[in-house]
């Protein structure tokens, strides 16, 4: 007898190494035939939903707040795990007397005294003006705040890019933003 009539008879056939009967019923012989592509979809879904819902957000820029910098409709990728709280950062915050989330750049850290002369448009940290190359404008909108500011233990002084059209820390219903406010700081844009 030769090696073929020892074998038994193969009734189905092979796909990519992955042997597929033909008595199977159909969903089975699809199954088979993709498992390892399901195998992988699985695995980038669930290493997508790990990265961009526990260490990373994706948000959309509502509004013109933060113009220059972004435009409204712009996606940023920002990092949630580790946030970057240093003067100057973007952070997107939901501050809790506020209904919305809010993007917003740091201005002051724990300890700053923040003043403004909005005459002149000039913001004051530590008493020293502050060099603002990202602003639209010199901030002119007074909201209502009571200055000079000093800011408390945990909490943050931010305001948007487009000083005289931002809801920020100058608005007293927004006004300091705590740390547990802060949701992630900003990466980079994905869109806009």
């Amino acid at each position: 007898m030769t090696e073929l009539n020892k074998k038994k008879k193969d009734t189905g056939v092979r796909l990519n190494g992955v042997h597929i009967d033909e008595s199977w019923p159909k969903w089975k012989q699809f199954y088979t035939a993709y498992y390892p592509l399901l195998r992988d979809m699985c695995a980038v879904l669930l290493i997508c939903f790990v990265l961009f819902g526990m260490i990373f957000n994706i948000h959309t820029v509502s509004g013109s707040s933060m113009e220059p910098t972004f435009d409204s409709g712009t996606i940023i990728i920002g990092n949630h795990i580790a946030p970057d709280l240093e003067r100057g950062n973007i952070v997107v915050c939901k501050p809790s007397n506020h209904d919305k989330i809010i993007i917003k750049r740091i201005i002051g850290v724990p300890g700053d005294v923040i003043d403004i002369d909005y005459e002149n448009g000039i913001v004051y940290r530590n008493g020293v003006a502050l060099e603002e190359d990202y602003v639209k404008a010199p901030t002119r909108a007074d909201l209502g705040l009571e200055l000079p500011i000093t800011v408390e233990d945990d909490c943050y002084f931010v305001m948007g890019d487009n000083r005289n059209n931002s809801l920020d820390s100058r608005y007293p219903q927004i006004g300091l933003i705590h740390r547990d406010e802060i949701i992630s700081t900003y990466l980079f844009t994905v869109f806009g």
